[in-house]
């Protein structure tokens, strides 16, 4: 049994906040996997403890073999970067990202969208103001809310990671920048606001800091668009060689009568090599992770002796039928006899339509509706299964991992394979909170 009480007297823990967090960034709402085995929530009960508080108790872990996660990644090149005002966005083939096109898809804008980069850039005299400054007003754009927020995942997608660049100008000052985008039409509609609304809490609240610095804060559009030109090659001096390459290939669609920013060294690339789920219990249990205990005095350490960790059962067994996830809470379909007698706007029946990374290899979705009601007209409307989900995302059905009910939060939870893993080249949304836009444009049938 677990109480949650907020130590912030203007907060609450409800039944339905504790319910919707343990989907944040899960690609499954009941099962949870651990080293140790899986954490199920099939039969957790979720209650209130007065007003401001709640609890969960019943939630069950299952027992499996030990089993560690491992990842690696290896050095592939240098990179270099340039951010370049375009003109004739017609004519620049779409092969090359360019915000206010396909900057955060690779799939340009359709009719019904648009798409809007944000290009934020620091200059000061000290190389830590630059890169201070440019973190407090990216997190700002990134996290603040706003009328009519559907994303709660992040406000922004961006194109590497790490995101922010910081190198010296032609005049020894050192320069920050980042660049990000969003579909999102609720953000763009609030974006002015949004942009006062930092400036005041940079103002109020780190005024020292805001006046050691300027921020220049560009906004890509259609109209003015910015080009993302990156190329990686092996040597610092191969990939500033081909990056000027590049450049020549695409100048004829650079304005020149905009400040461009060319050739900027971003530094090393690495690759995702391993991604693998290790199961050799006996080399977990006699070899890996011995504990060495020393003595201390002072700066002196004398090395006593080396221990194996006690691995202790900490669940329960023979639970087969808890932990099926192709199975357990999915959408099933819905029987009707007649077609729908209308449609109605997904994002008029729910309160968040958002995506974001379950690990480098998977992308979730989640749709929390208003109502009880909402959600089970959702769930009838068949709209949700997974050859239906991979028709609206574009996406062959074996990429969809599984769609997903969520009955405590009335939630339905989307899980797929993603096209590329987490911040491989040619990936323009590494965190993988701005793939939401297919969802904010459904229409659900109502039988």
């Amino acid at each position: 049994m677990l109480f949650l009480y907020p130590p912030n007297e203007n907060r609450k823990a409800t039944t339905y906040s504790i319910a919707a967090h343990t989907l944040y960034e899960e690609d499954h709402p009941t099962l949870q996997f651990y080293p140790e085995g899986i954490l199920s929530f099939r039969k957790t009960d979720y209650f209130s403890v007065g007003e401001r508080s709640a609890g969960i108790r019943n939630s069950i872990f299952i027992n499996r073999p030990l089993s560690i996660k491992i990842e690696g990644s290896r050095k592939i090149g240098e990179r270099y970067v340039s951010l370049l005002f375009c003109k004739d966005l017609k004519k620049i083939p779409n092969q090359y990202p360019v915000y206010g096109r396909n900057g955060v898809e690779s799939e340009p804008v359709n009719e019904n969208e648009s798409e809007i980069g944000l290009l934020i850039k620091v200059t000061s005299n000290s190389e830590e103001v630059a890169e201070g400054l440019l973190t407090l007003w990216k997190g700002l754009f990134l996290h603040s809310g706003y009328p009519g927020r559907r994303t709660t995942a992040g406000n922004l997608g961006f194109p590497s990671s790490p995101a922010d660049t910081t190198y010296k100008d032609k005049n020894g000052k050192y320069v920050s920048l980042v660049i990000a985008g969003t579909r999102d039409p609720f953000f763009q509609a609030n974006f002015e606001r949004i942009k006062e609304e930092a400036q005041r809490h940079v103002d109020l609240e780190y005024s020292i800091l805001g006046g050691e610095g300027h921020t220049e804060i560009v906004v890509a559009t259609k109209a003015v668009p910015i080009m993302y030109l990156e190329t990686v090659e092996a040597t610092k001096e191969e990939a500033f060689k081909k990056h000027q390459q590049g450049l020549k290939t695409v100048e004829r669609f650079i304005d020149t009568g905009r400040p461009s920013l060319q050739a900027i060294y971003t530094g090393e690339v690495f690759k995702w090599g391993i991604y693998h789920v290790f199961t050799n219990t006996g080399v977990i249990r006699e070899r890996m992770f011995p504990v060495s205990i020393y003595s201390c005095d002072g700066k002196n350490w004398k090395f006593l002796r080396e221990v194996r960790p006690a691995y202790k059962s900490i669940g329960i067994d023979n639970v087969e039928d808890e932990i099926d996830p192709e199975k357990l809470n999915a959408v099933n379909p819905a029987e009707h006899t007649t077609g729908p007698r209308s449609i109605k706007p997904l994002v008029d029946i729910a309160r968040i339509i958002r995506s974001k990374n379950a690990g480098i290899n998977k992308i979730t979705y989640d749709v929390f509706f208003n109502t009880k009601d909402d959600y089970f007209t959702a769930l009838n409307s068949n709209l949700f299964l997974k050859n239906k989900i991979a028709e609206v995302l574009g996406i062959p059905i074996e990429q969809v991992i599984g769609t997903y009910r969520a009955d405590e939060c009335y939630a339905i939870k989307i899980s797929v394979h993603r096209s590329l893993l987490s911040g491989s080249l040619g990936d323009r949304d590494v965190f993988g909170a701005q793939q939401h836009m297919k969802l904010l444009q459904l229409k659900v049938p109502l039988f």
